[in-house]
């Protein structure tokens, strides 16, 4: 059993269903940059183990331009309006027990949205309340993006607990890597595009199907 004194939880696949969103929004940039779309099923299989950036380099071929076909992609993104993406279910309901506990939780998300932009967006689901610490990778208006490898450590360096004590929730194996990286306790989530077998890679301490079952793998009893 895992046992935690801090959480670090990204956002969305792990507490938000955002899939519709991420697809709709991919097809939408792919097909400004002249690339065919892809189906669900082509997206779901090669973002986890290709990644989109081949898929780019392909069709452009040079590597700086990768960054700005994601800044775009981060900028519709954010302005999808088509539906509001639902918490996943269970959600709220974790993040309340761990709150409960006494236990700090930080946010690390790749969205190109200021902390408090997402602090916002968090609070018409309820659930902003629950964070002590929003890091994102937005870094000013012209200014380049953080990426994962460094939101995560800045997210583990605001809760101020050792590593071994603090877990990492995630949908994605690149955020597993870094976790196992810092020496974070990792739990994947089976509610983004990678499936169980693509985060097996990263080896994680547990995979489960959703946050819901979160407190199957980890014990929060020795914060309360």
């Amino acid at each position: 059993m895992i046992k935690a004194q801090a959480f670090i939880f990204d956002i969305g696949g792990t507490l938000i269903d955002t899939r519709m969103r991420f697809h709709a929004t991919m097809n939408k940039v792919l097909k400004e940059w002249g690339i065919e779309p892809l189906s669900w099923k082509e997206l779901s299989e090669r973002l986890p183990n290709q990644g989109i950036d081949n898929l780019v380099l392909e069709k452009r071929g040079k590597k700086e331009k990768v960054k700005r076909f994601w800044k775009e992609f981060a900028s519709q993104y954010h302005t999808y309006k088509e539906g509001e993406d639902p918490l996943i279910a269970g959600a709220r309901e974790a993040l309340e027990r761990i709150h409960e506990a006494e236990i700090p939780i930080a946010v690390s998300t790749y969205m190109l949205l200021s902390p408090r932009a997402v602090e916002e967006s968090l609070a018409k689901y309820g659930i902003a309340k629950f964070f002590s610490h929003i890091i994102t990778a937005f870094q000013g208006k012209d200014k380049d993006y953080l990426y994962k490898k460094d939101i995560i450590p800045q997210a583990l360096e605001r809760l101020k607990q050792k590593p071994r004590d603090t877990v990492l929730v995630s949908d994605t194996l690149e955020d597993m890597e870094i976790g196992r990286g810092l020496g974070l306790e990792t739990v994947a989530v089976l509610t983004g595009l990678a499936d169980r077998e693509i985060l097996a890679k990263a080896i994680p301490d547990a995979i489960i199907d959703s946050v819901a079952h979160l407190f199957e793998v980890v014990d929060i009893t020795a914060g309360e």
